[in-house]
């Protein structure tokens, strides 16, 4: 990012309170080691087994926990780091994005997504016979969920109600098609005396 010659610029990074917050409990944690390593010696545990058996089992937590560790960290660089703030302009391979070019782009993916899923559920409608007779409640939840699950950070309000709206249309139909083949088939048993599947 380059100072793009306002005043704010120039003015020193504070501190982040989280930052200071998890510095503290890492001291914290490690004078606890430090101090319970010195009284298991003192009391006569051999602080080298301990060590040893430790370190091996250190290795083989940080291997399984390797993306943990690398997100963590990446995290408090950036919380350290802290190089950019909220309103900034950010410059990247010399183009300058404001704010509203994400949420421009955000929205656009979102309602890709959404068309795309409706379009998918269409689809299956005309190609899967058993969609479109026995299982058309289950798909239109199915689909129902996946815009509930779609991601939504920067997209438009509007548009964030507008898959809302979609949504709840899928599984309200969903609903209503399981209780109209519910009373359907009670109708039937209740006419023929057998049951349909």
């Amino acid at each position: 990012m380059e100072n793009s010659g306002d005043p704010a610029d120039d003015r020193p990074r504070e501190v982040n309170a989280q930052l200071i917050r998890i510095a503290s409990q890492l001291a914290s944690v490690l004078l606890t080691v430090a101090l319970f390593l010195g009284w298991g010696q003192y009391l006569g545990i051999p602080i080298g087994t301990l060590l040893a058996s430790a370190g091996i089992g250190g290795v083989a937590i940080a291997l399984g926990a390797q993306d943990t560790l690398k997100t963590l960290f990446g995290t408090m660089m950036l919380m350290a780091d802290k190089p950019f703030r909220v309103g900034e302009r950010i410059r990247f391979s010399y183009w300058y994005l404001p704010p509203d070019h994400w949420r421009a782009k955000a929205s656009q993916a979102y309602f890709q997504s959404v068309s795309t899923l409706l379009d998918d559920l269409r689809k299956e409608f005309d190609t899967n016979r058993d969609a479109r007779r026995t299982l058309a409640p289950t798909y239109m939840d199915r689909y129902g969920r996946r815009i509930d699950r779609l991601p939504i950070l920067n997209v438009d309000p509007e548009l964030l109600a507008y898959g809302a709206s979609v949504s709840a249309s899928l599984r309200g139909t969903a609903v209503t098609t399981r209780k109209a083949g519910v009373s359907v088939r009670a109708a039937q048993f209740l006419k023929t005396g057998k049951r349909t599947e």
